[in-house]
Formats: structure tokens, C-alpha cells, sequence
């Protein structure tokens, strides 16, 4: 199944990819601005003279990318791909109109719990890596990150169809989190076979991204902007991630109605 939907995927992508440049562009720049701004708070230091509000400023970027222009850039992609999975919506006016401010907020809260989990998580795991800490203390901290890693991710399961719904809908807060809760319901192994399904596209962008940046001898900081586009790799895998996801909300989302109706619901 997951094969199939796969291959429907680079199929729509190959023919429409320009339709995800913006989304993918944007995703990339959250990525290296996020990590970015977080290794200057711990590194400003030793780079330039820095001050308590550079401090602030720095955190408050990361917490900006992290809480707000991430979670906007992954709706975008979802945004390109819906309607290409979903043909009678291609010349739909609520999915084709204009998005206005009020949805761009709402994407924000919609998707506020998940991303705060993923930013703490990525929080901690930078100040792990970067400061001096005791190897108490970085167990400490590790166990911690495991630990949010494990909820970020579950979260992240049970959220899992809120921008496919709200692309189609623009369906109130409370309406899109309970269709990805139900339709999301009992289908974990599914979802973690699918995530699973891309690890090597981008263990391959990392691998990449590590050996050019040690070829090239660029610093910590524009290693970063490597690793966040996997040193191309993903500006394609993205799109194709995307595609293969809303795939499978639609299709997770129809057997789940078809279920209800056999029973009566």
C-alpha cells in the first residue's frame, strides 16, 4: 500500500514540483534559522560581543521559526499537495482562494502542542551538544530529550492529519484536531512504517551534508545550512514525504468513513 502511494507521489511531484518550491524553500530557511539563531545563543560569544537583549533576540528567533514559521512552511506543503491527491478539489475556491491572516494563525495553534514539544526537544539537545556539562548531567538530559522525543512524536502521530483537513475544510480548530484524532485512531504501526519509509533519504542528506562541510572546512554555523536542505537532497524528499502523506490521510480518512457507515455512525 505504502509502495503504491509512493510511487503516485513522484509521479505527481516530477510533473508539479514547481508548485512546492516556495514550501520547500521556506521549510529549508526555518530550519537553518532555527538552528541558526540557537547556536549563536550559545556560541555569540565566541563569534561576536553579545549582550543580554542579542541573548533574548537570538532565543526569541528560534522560538519564532520553531512555534510559527515551521509549522506554517509544512501546511504550505501540504497546501501544494492536497489538491494534486484530490482531484475534484483542484478547482475548488475554498482550497484555491486567498488564505487569510486568521488562517495562518489558526495553522499556528492548531499545530502549537506538537511544535513546542519538538522545540524543547531540540532546545535541549543543543544545550547538551554544546555546552560543558557533567556526564551526569548529560545523561540527566539525554533521558530528558529521549523522553520528548518519545511524546513530540506521538504527538506529532495524533496531529498527523490536521493540515490535510484544514487545507480542504478551513474547518475550526476544534473540528480539524477531532478529525485527526479519529482518523488517526489505531493506525500507529502505519504511520511509523510510513515515517520509516524515508529514514534513508535523509540519513543520505545528512551523510552528504557531513562530508562536504568537513571537504569544504566551512564552520559549525554554514554546516548548518547544509543540514538543513541535506545538501539538496531534501528539497526533493520533501515534496515527495508530503505528497506520499496526504495520500495517505486521504486514503486512512476514507476506509475510516466507510467503516463508520457499515456501522451505523
Amino acid at each position: 500500500m505504502i509502495r503504491e502511494m509512493k510511487k503516485q507521489a513522484r509521479s505527481l511531484v516530477f510533473k508539479n514540483f514547481k508548485l512546492f518550491l516556495l514550501p520547500v524553500l521556506l521549510y529549508s530557511f526555518s530550519g537553518f534559522a532555527a538552528s541558526g539563531s540557537l547556536y549563536l545563543f550559545f556560541h555569540g560569544e565566541e563569534i561576536f560581543k553579545t549582550s543580554i537583549f542579542t541573548g533574548i533576540l537570538l532565543l526569541g528567533l528560534f522560538l519564532i521559526f520553531g512555534l510559527c514559521v515551521s509549522p506554517l512552511s509544512v501546511f504550505l506543503l501540504f497546501k501544494a499537495a492536497v489538491p494534486l491527491v484530490n482531484e475534484k478539489t483542484r478547482q475548488d475556491k475554498q482550497v484555491v482562494s486567498p488564505w487569510l491572516f486568521k488562517d495562518i494563525v489558526k495553522v499556528v495553534v492548531i499545530q502549537l502542542i506538537p511544535s513546542l514539544w519538538h522545540t524543547m526537544r531540540s532546545f535541549l539537545d543543543s544545550f547538551t551538544e554544546q555546552q560543558n556539562v557533567s556526564q551526569r548531567d548529560e545523561v540527566v538530559f539525554s533521558v530528558i530529550v529521549f523522553l520528548l522525543f518519545i511524546s513530540s512524536e506521538y504527538l506529532s502521530y495524533k496531529f498527523f492529519a490536521c493540515n490535510y483537513h484544514y487545507v480542504l475544510k478551513r474547518d475550526s480548530i476544534k473540528s480539524t484536531l477531532a478529525f485527526s484524532f479519529k482518523t488517526m485512531q489505531n493506525t500507529f504501526l502505519k504511520y511509523i512504517v510510513l515515517r520509516s519509509s524515508f529514514l534513508l533519504w535523509y540519513l543520505l542528506g545528512i551523510v552528504l551534508a557531513v562530508v562536504f562541510s568537513n571537504a569544504l572546512h566551512i564552520s559549525d554555523f554554514y554546516a548548518r545550512l547544509l543540514l538543513s536542505t541535506g545538501c539538496g537532497v531534501y528539497l526533493y524528499v520533501w515534496p515527495y514525504e508530503y505528497t506520499t502523506n496526504a495520500l495517505f490521510i486521504k486514503r486512512l480518512s476514507a476506509s475510516k468513513r466507510k467503516q463508520r457507515s457499515k456501522r451505523g455512525v
